[in-house]
């Protein structure tokens, strides 16, 4: 075996090169070889930057799963403005299809955050006037996942589709994400200030139907 084939074999080393890469890169790196998912599937460090292992809170400044968000901007402009993500879902996805994705579970935020609040409302609405639905998220165990969240909206959206008896199926939806937490936190440093998710609920971006 040649020096520099025996040099890519030490885990440690590896582990240290792919920490300088950026962390969308790191899924790359997993279909390289064997070796090099392994590698990345055993740190802990490089687990923690593809939101799959949770960082501790400490001193951490909470932030938004990018490597989730930054995906959507081939669908619309990613937002996130005072601790609140928008992202687009397909109503056709199903439960099954959703669970089966690679980012099923990974984390929201890091340190995870273990309640959400998720405002949607359908891209063409009925009227100029749509009416806006909510779902909260709470987990139990580490924190909210991108999985948790996506099977929540759709849940709600069957359960608006059955009161309804409508069909969207052709439709997309438009979801605000908010870190409940993140708000919780806000009131008690000003608890005469209205709540943050309350301020930075974006309906005039919904596209509003012609004629």
């Amino acid at each position: 075996m040649a020096a520099a084939d025996q040099v890519l074999q030490i885990v440690e080393l590896l582990e240290r090169i792919f920490e300088q890469l950026p962390a969308e890169d790191l899924p790359l790196v997993q279909r390289t070889s064997k070796l090099f998912k392994n590698v990345v599937d055993q740190s802990i460090i490089l687990q923690r930057r593809l939101y799959l292992q949770p960082e501790t809170a400490g001193e951490l400044h909470r932030r938004w799963n990018h490597l989730f968000f930054q995906g959507l901007r081939e669908y619309m402009p990613v937002f996130i403005i005072h601790g609140t993500a928008i992202f687009q879902l397909d109503t056709k996805t199903s439960k099954t299809e959703i669970e089966a994705q690679a980012d099923a579970n990974m984390f929201l935020t890091q340190p995870p955050t273990k309640q959400v609040l998720a405002v949607w409302f359908f891209e063409d609405s009925p009227s100029d006037d749509p009416i806006t639905h909510s779902v909260e998220i709470n987990s139990s165990d580490t924190g909210v996942t991108i999985g948790k969240l996506k099977l929540a909206v759709i849940g709600s959206l069957e359960a608006v589709l059955r009161d309804n008896a409508v069909s969207v199926t052709n439709h997309k939806l438009h979801v605000h994400v908010y870190d409940v937490e993140y708000d919780l936190e806000h009131d008690r440093q000003a608890p005469t200030g209205p709540r943050r998710h309350e301020m930075v609920c974006c309906l005039s971006r919904l596209p509003r139907r012609r004629g």
